[in-house]
């Protein structure tokens, strides 16, 4: 049996009527197809990505800087004391 061309293939699944809110997931406890809103869609979708759930967390928070933000005045510089002429 040869494989279907595109232009077969195409037209099948033109054919197949899906739904409205079809998800092809069943009920475990009533056996019946689940129709599930864009909301419970977006957050089944953003489950699978590994997102976060919460659309109101903010990924990319404001930068705090925990160690930049205090400025050290160097007491001593390196070059205060005169370099020996002969260090042997």
């Amino acid at each position: 049996m040869r494989p279907a061309t595109g232009d077969a293939l195409q037209s099948l699944l033109d054919s197949i009527e899906v739904p409205k809110g079809w998800t092809g997931l069943t009920d475990i406890n009533t056996g019946n197809p689940l129709n599930l809103s864009q909301e419970e869609l977006e957050l089944v979708r953003r489950v699978q990505m590994g997102l976060i759930t919460d659309d109101l967390h903010d990924p990319y928070p404001e930068m705090v800087e925990y160690f930049t933000s205090i400025e050290e005045k160097m007491r001593t510089s390196l070059y205060k004391t005169a370099i020996p002429e002969n260090a042997d």
